[in-house]
């Protein structure tokens, strides 16, 4: 297969010139839009280099100058495996991650699941949190689906649908629903029997050290 996202310039200012760049030559041209959209579902690193974003609210500096806390998603050296292996094998064999504070496993997790709302047909994949507010507080991405809820918009509509339209929003129920693909992001707390009685592609447990397992 091949690596489109060695094309994909790593250093923060190339990338953001070589993003603009992109985005408007595919704004009103659709054969590059489907083009792009094979490349995305194809190469899960070209996605992220090419179009997410992160959102780092700790101030950090550069010579002296305060750095904005959107960012565009630039795996570090360490993440591209990680994040091509999960791609691989996430829905066949479970992955456990012991790591440190700051890695951006949780963001990692969350764009996989955007990614297979976006591109595949018929996916289902749930994800847990300790609590409720952790796995969906609308707007808000400290949360699982929040951290959806703040990326889409982002992403440019050619490529993610229509929200409301394209893609629905339901924040009773937790879901994302990607109307077209008919493929679907559920949130959960970590509850006795998370899960049970539904089917999914694969599940994210997030926080786990944080949850409260409740005695036999």
């Amino acid at each position: 297969m091949t690596e489109f996202h060695r094309y994909v310039p790593d250093d923060l200012a190339a990338n953001l010139r070589w993003r603009v760049r992109l985005r408007r030559l595919a704004k009103a041209d659709r054969p590059l839009q489907r083009a792009l959209m094979r490349v995305c579902r194809q190469d899960v690193l070209f996605w992220l280099k090419a179009f997410c974003w992160l959102l780092e609210p700790r101030d950090r500096f550069r010579d002296g100058r305060l750095l904005p806390k959107r960012i565009p998603m630039i795996p570090w050296t360490h993440q591209s495996p990680f994040i091509v292996t999960l791609r691989k094998e996430l829905g066949k064999r479970d992955i456990g991650v012991v790591k440190t504070r700051g890695e951006g496993v949780s963001w990692i997790a969350c764009l996989l699941g955007l990614h297979d709302l976006i591109f595949m047909d018929d996916a289902l994949i749930g994800m847990v949190s300790h609590i409720e507010e952790k796995s969906d507080t609308p707007g808000d991405p400290n949360s699982l689906l929040g951290k959806l809820d703040w990326e889409l918009p982002l992403l440019p509509v050619w490529m993610r649908g229509r929200m409301g339209v394209d893609l629905a929003r339901n924040k009773t129920d937790h879901i994302f629903t990607n109307v077209l693909r008919k493929s679907k992001i559920k949130a959960f707390s970590a509850t006795k029997g998370v899960g049970r009685g539904e089917r999914f592609g694969w599940f994210f447990f997030d926080e786990m050290p944080e949850w409260q397992y409740e005695k036999a």
